[in-house]
């Protein structure tokens, strides 16, 4: 073989060599919470000496975006099976509760270190929690992590806050609190980026959909499609074993986990804030263009140099509102709008409005309020002659916000920006909305 070609990296095998002890906690963990053995058994897992958590730290357990499973074999040796079991119940946790996917759409500039301790931080007093109230759980099973595994809210205080956490926050808070106070996070906590949404060094390449059973390829994950149906059959499982066994057979954490997947309560504002904030941050913010209309204070120090200031462009915003005779008068029309317009004032957007019915008006510039905005129409409904009218329409935007009740026609290809449509009305009409586009549902709340 010449030098100058290098040998291909050997990838482990999913499944294989398999240790005894990690193959009985994940039958004794199937077999007291027999409601996730859906995600259980359908997770590949990698054994391999690279997954080692970041900073050359200890041997670990974490899994990555692709629903991957990797296993240290000298982290499973120092672990009895309860150990295992418990520590496989906690990732497998971080991917249920889509903490990678929550992550990418929270915040831009996300501490990952700290999201991941976050996390961590609601999964474990979860966990510690039905340990307490369900000890059994069906099985023999102890749920107990290994020492200087499992970090709880209370060890907050270690890392900078004032005071111990609660124990019954949401990943999201738990965040916030922490980038306040915390100046002692751990750097080497990761659990992968199926947790925290950025890929650690030992984990695979990325998923390649269609090559299952390829010996050739031994890194097949999970795709998008496939992650969710299994969150919907586990979900499933849980709802009917309680509705079967009674609620205090359930941990509660996952029943409350499991009607949410039926009946989604995150509040709408906070999906829309997330949604924008990721686009408008994917888009513009962050960027600066060079401009000499007005020279850089520097100029002074550097004789002879005129050097440029650096400009943020403004994000541009197009809204499209249906006002159709289906929207009639609804409440959440007015909530939806004010909402919108309070979160592209905090954004410093550029925000064109636009009436639609069955034909389109022009796009209007919002100086002020959406309150103030004129709006058009009363007939039939064709979003699509809305859309394509502000993508026409100068100037170029960055993102297109649709506030409809959904009962018209979308395009039948994503746009070349971002596209986030607000339902008000039925619910049933999420089903028709392109999957391609985010929706948020304006609920009565």
């Amino acid at each position: 073989m010449s030098e100058n070609v290098k040998e291909a990296k050997v990838l482990p095998r999913a499944n294989e060599n398999l240790p005894e002890s990690f193959q009985a906690a994940r039958i004794k963990l199937g077999r007291a919470r027999p409601y996730i053995q859906r995600a259980l058994w359908t997770i590949p897992v990698f054994m391999t000496e690279d997954a080692i958590e970041p900073g050359g730290g200890s041997p670990t357990m974490g899994v990555d975006k692709w629903w991957r499973l990797y296993v240290h074999p000298a982290y499973v040796e120092k672990c009895n099976v309860d150990q295992i079991a418990t520590t496989l119940y906690h990732e497998i946790g971080h991917l249920l509760n889509g903490h990678a996917e929550r992550a990418d759409a929270y915040n831009v500039g996300l501490n990952h270190v700290i999201w991941n301790v976050a996390g961590d931080f609601a999964l474990n007093a979860a966990i510690m929690r039905e340990a307490k109230d369900l000890p059994q759980g069906g099985g023999t099973l102890k749920l107990e992590f290994p020492p200087g595994y499992g970090v709880l809210p209370k060890d907050a205080v270690k890392m900078g806050c004032p005071k111990p956490l609660p124990d019954d926050w949401t990943t999201e808070a738990y965040y916030d609190e922490l980038c306040k106070h915390a100046k002692k996070v751990k750097v080497g906590c990761s659990c992968g980026s199926g947790a925290d949404g950025k890929p650690q060094p030992y984990e695979l390449p990325g998923n390649t959909p269609g090559k299952k059973g390829d010996a050739k390829n031994a890194s097949d994950g999970l795709t998008s499609a496939e992650q969710e149906l299994v969150k919907q059959s586990v979900a499933r499982e849980i709802v009917e074993y309680a509705k079967a066994k009674g609620r205090g057979t359930v941990p509660a954490h996952l029943l409350v986990w499991a009607e949410e997947r039926f009946d989604p309560k995150v509040p709408w504002d906070r999906m829309l804030r997330a949604l924008v904030r990721r686009a408008l941050g994917t888009e513009v913010l962050g960027h600066q263009t060079p401009s000499f209309k007005r020279p850089s204070r520097r100029v002074a120090a550097l004789k002879g140099v005129l050097l440029p200031t650096r400009w943020k462009p403004q994000p541009i915003v197009k809204g499209v509102i249906d006002t159709s005779g289906s929207m009639g008068a609804d409440k959440r029309l007015a909530k939806a709008l004010t909402e919108i317009d309070s979160l592209l004032k905090q954004q410093s957007a550029k925000v064109y409005l636009l009436s639609c019915d069955a034909a389109a008006s022009t796009a209007k510039r919002v100086m002020k309020s959406t309150a103030n905005m004129q709006l058009e129409g009363g007939g039939g409904t064709d979003m699509r002659i809305g859309i394509s009218a502000v993508m026409e329409q100068k100037p170029y935007p960055h993102l297109v916000i649709v506030v409809s009740d959904g009962e018209t026609p979308w395009p039948d290809a994503p746009l070349p920006v971002p596209l986030v449509i607000v339902l008000v009305g039925d619910k049933s009409a999420q089903n028709a909305v392109p999957a391609w586009a985010h929706t948020v549902f304006v609920d009565e709340s």
